[in-house]
């Protein structure tokens, strides 16, 4: 399966800074992976200006966050079950989430879709992450990786 890479246009340099982070911790869990290595800080409800804005012309409907993911931190291989999208607007058919890269891809940064590995990525890159198949994440870099995940039901 090739995975398709699309483009936020225009894009805007990101920056982290006053962005109200909500420690989090990544699923599921076993004997491998627990509180101490699926660390993450997420933002609900709020992104930069532009991406609001292609949120609100690309989908009728949505829910968006980001993510921010420090070295050494995972998040196991799972599916999405879209909790902050649903607690806002109910149950849809039509879900879709896309995953967008904040920063330029750094080494060590990997995020795996259906066992296809995504690297190499440039600030503004997106895929489209559909419900039940599953994905995962690593930071095995040296900084931190920002995502953006608008979830919601396209135009």
């Amino acid at each position: 399966m090739t995975v398709d890479i699309f483009k936020v246009s225009p894009w805007k340099e990101f920056q982290d800074k006053d962005w109200p982070w909500t420690p989090q911790f990544g699923y599921p869990q076993d004997e491998y992976y627990n509180n101490n290595n699926t660390q993450l800080d997420e933002v609900f409800g709020v992104a930069p200006e532009h991406l609001e804005n292609f949120a609100q012309t690309n989908f009728d409907i949505f829910f968006i966050s980001m993510i921010r993911q420090q070295p050494g931190q995972c998040i196991p291989e799972h599916c999405d079950r879209h909790y902050q999208f649903k607690k806002k607007h109910g149950e849809h058919l039509k879900l879709v989430r896309y995953c967008i890269f904040l920063e330029n891809w750094y080494p060590g940064h990997y995020l795996e879709y259906n066992s296809e590995p995504i690297v190499k990525w440039e600030a503004g890159d997106y895929i489209k992450l559909w419900p039940n198949v599953p994905h995962r994440s690593a930071n095995m870099g040296s900084r931190a990786k920002y995502t953006c995940q608008i979830t919601g039901v396209e135009k």
